[in-house]
């Protein structure tokens, strides 16, 4: 079979897999935990690798991962080499480590001919493989993007090459034989019983090497393997399901995954997942679902962890338990009423059906709707749905409360217990009201104090004299209110009142009517610059402040045309006219731009902005030199500072030519050489240092006449 011919049943075969893909997504990865995947990676991004290592029999085996998309992807092209280094014999730390490569030669992965073969019968050889050879890869539906839309078609390349990295990481987690397969795992079968090892993991492409950091782990085949079991299993058993909780946090650095079994005879055990439970997020408590066939069985459930190697730790302690018959109904009381004797008669609902599963009703009562509520008739009979009590407060609030046989218990609305009442509550008091520029009213008031308080009515109006309309059907139980308003149509206030309701809807007297004027959305004028003055102290400006009366700030904005970034310098009171800007750079040309805001925050329309080229004097500790060779300047710089250098910039300017940025360098680099150069013509170079802190240091313009 051809590579072609491989490829295309590869492709037909994909369909298959993306129900265990979609799976496989629920997970995390002990191995790459430390591994960032970005949403979008850069390729110039300097990656890492990372190792892990085990004892399997009298080999050691090692395991390992890129640290994003992009390394991966090149790593898989260039291989990988492996690196030993004997740091102990015979338990004594050697003068200088002994140092062997175990790979003569770039370890790559398998041909495709190979994985074709392996991926037959293996669905996670199918991902990797699809993953390394596929000509398309996507897990997830998205929309077709036409073929002028290049931006989209750029990014969907990305998240393409993103999604095989992850995929084929997510997959080959519990299959080593697949990690070999894949050149992200090695045997090394040379180790011996009386040394203990150093291993190095790194790009085979020694360009690449360079800007991949290589991996490292210390293994030994004597060192003690450690092989936690998992002592935190927990089960809350339900109506046929139950809800397992385990505490990860002394296993999560050794185990990837993990496996619960169930078996209904505490001896044949099988597991409730075809793929380990993993935890995609920071916490160290993992919950999982299973569901029972029914509730009349014991099932009994262990669990054990499964690390990157494939390798099974071993199992817990054994619990169990049963499903518990569930109460689905709630009581509904119908009725409240009184006897002539003045007895309170209460009266309720509940499904007949259900009613075997109950070991009794209850009355319980309590002074307010969301109060305590106590016991007053403790063993009312299932069948029973008619309760008499003498009614000893004049108003009280009940609920009855089904309980089954495991004392769970459902538990119904409380109806309040009052005579017949006529009175209205008291007027509400302190109504307050507040607008935000997108129409949001907030309204505010003291609450009611009456013990049979229902809730609220809200009313507006558009008009001072006009009528008020209910915004509420049911009473609202808050003493805070949110409504919305159209801030652009004519009129410029809203009105508002409010009343009180009992229980027996009774309502109290308005509210006086607020009036709320609307916030004012029309832009400012804007502020113009009349003057401004470079000196060796700073940039001074002025300007003529905006007109509008409503003006809250005037906003100073400053651009460096140089690194084109922006930042807000200040925000002033409407009465200042003036400002020094004295956190400037040596010729440095710097954009200028002033906002008026007003106290709902709308700003004035753009105004003409100015430029400006700094005087200021800055101290650098970047010192230049060159150096004329042959047909090229030989350019150096020394930096002198307390930090670490994050980035290099090197400017450059032929002739009369603008200063423009030529070459990006790493920190280390101290020196570049310039071939592109004329004899007769004068060459300037600036150096840009950017520290770890993200300062910035600038050195004065080099000239050389080459």
């Amino acid at each position: 079979m051809n590579v072609e011919r491989i490829r295309d049943t590869m492709k037909r075969k994909t369909v298959k897999i993306y129900g265990c893909v979609a799976c496989m997504l629920f997970v995390c990865i002990n191995l790459y935990a430390q591994v960032a995947i970005p949403a979008q990676v850069k390729q110039d991004s300097i990656g890492s690798i990372q190792v892990l290592a085990t004892t399997m029999q009298k080999t050691i085996a090692l395991r390992w991962s890129a640290s994003n998309a992009n390394t991966w992807q090149q790593t898989n092209e260039t291989g990988f080499l492996i690196e030993r280094l004997t740091i102990k014999r015979n338990g004594v730390t050697l003068k200088e480590p002994e140092t062997i490569l175990l790979t003569n030669s770039p370890l790559k992965h398998a041909p495709i001919q190979v994985w074709a073969t392996k991926a037959a019968n293996d669905t996670t050889a199918m991902i990797v493989a699809e993953a390394l050879f596929g000509e398309d890869f996507s897990v997830l539906p998205t929309a077709l993007a036409s073929d002028e839309d290049s931006l989209l078609q750029v990014s969907n390349k990305q998240e393409e090459l993103e999604q095989r990295f992850l995929m084929s990481m997510i997959a080959s987690e519990f299959n080593f034989e697949v990690a070999v397969l894949a050149a992200w795992g090695y045997v090394d079968s040379t180790a011996k019983d009386n040394e203990e090892y150093v291993y190095y993991v790194s790009a085979a492409d020694e360009q690449l090497s360079r800007l991949v950091e290589r991996g490292n782990v210390y293994a030994g085949l004597q060192m003690k393997k450690i092989v936690p079991d998992i002592t935190t299993l927990k089960a809350d058993f339900s109506d046929k399901s139950v809800m397992f909780q385990f505490d990860i946090s002394d296993v999560k650095s050794y185990y990837s995954g993990y496996k619960i079994e169930r078996s209904v005879d505490a001896v044949h055990f099988s597991p409730i997942t075809s793929v380990p439970i993993m935890n995609m997020t920071d916490e160290n408590i993992v919950h999982y679902q299973d569901i029972l066939p029914d509730n009349d069985q014991v099932y009994y459930y262990r669990i054990y962890g499964i690390n990157s190697f494939a390798e099974k730790g071993p199992y817990s302690k054994v619990i169990q338990g049963m499903g518990v018959n569930q109460v689905y109904t709630y009581p509904s009381i119908i009725d409240v009423s009184y006897s002539d004797n003045g007895e309170v008669i209460v009266e309720w609902e509940f499904d007949r059906q259900e009613e075997k599963l109950l070991q009794k009703f209850e009355l319980r009562k309590a002074d307010l709707p969301d109060g305590n509520y106590a016991s007053m008739e403790g063993n009312i009979s299932p069948s029973n749905r008619l309760i008499r009590y003498v009614q000893v407060q004049p108003q009280s609030y009940v609920k009855i409360v089904a309980i089954d046989k495991k004392g769970n218990e459902k538990v119904s609305f409380p109806v309040m217990v009052q005579p017949v009442d006529s009175f209205p509550p008291a007027m509400p008091v302190n109504l307050k009201a507040k607008i935000d520029t997108m129409g949001i009213v907030t309204l505010t008031w003291s609450p009611n104090t009456e013990a049979d308080l229902l809730g609220y009515r809200v009313f507006r109006s558009f008009t001072e004299n006009g009528e008020l309309f209910s915004l509420n059907d049911v009473a609202w139980k808050s003493t805070t209110f949110m409504d919305t308003v159209d801030v652009k149509n004519l009129n410029r206030a809203v009105y508002y009142s409010i009343a009180a309701l009992d229980y027996r809807y009774n309502q109290s007297e308005k509210t006086p009517i607020l009036k709320l004027v609307k916030p004012n959305l029309i832009p400012p004028s804007s502020p113009v610059f009349n003057a401004y003055k470079a000196t060796p102290s700073g940039i001074e400006l002025t300007w003529v402040n905006s007109s509008s009366e409503d003006v809250e700030s005037l906003l100073l904005y400053k651009t460096s045309m140089l690194t084109q970034k922006s930042e807000l310098v200040g925000e002033f009171l409407p009465t200042v006219d003036t400002y020094i800007d004295k956190q400037t750079e040596f010729d440095i040309v710097y954009r200028y731009e002033l906002v008026a805001k007003n106290s709902y925050g709308v700003r004035s329309k753009e105004n003409p902005s100015i430029d400006v080229r700094s005087l200021t004097q800055q101290k650098t500790s970047i010192q230049v030199l060159s150096e004329i060779q042959t047909q090229a300047l030989l350019i150096k710089w020394d930096v002198k500072a307390k930090e670490p250098i994050r980035s290099v910039s090197i400017y450059r300017q032929s002739g009369t030519e603008p200063l423009t940025l030529w070459k990006e360098l790493q920190p280390w680099q101290l020196s570049c050489v310039d071939e592109d150069v004329r004899i007769g013509t004068a060459y300037g170079y600036m150096v840009k240092c950017v520290l770890v802190s993200g300062q910035t240091l600038f050195s004065t313009v080099h000239q050389v006449n080459f």
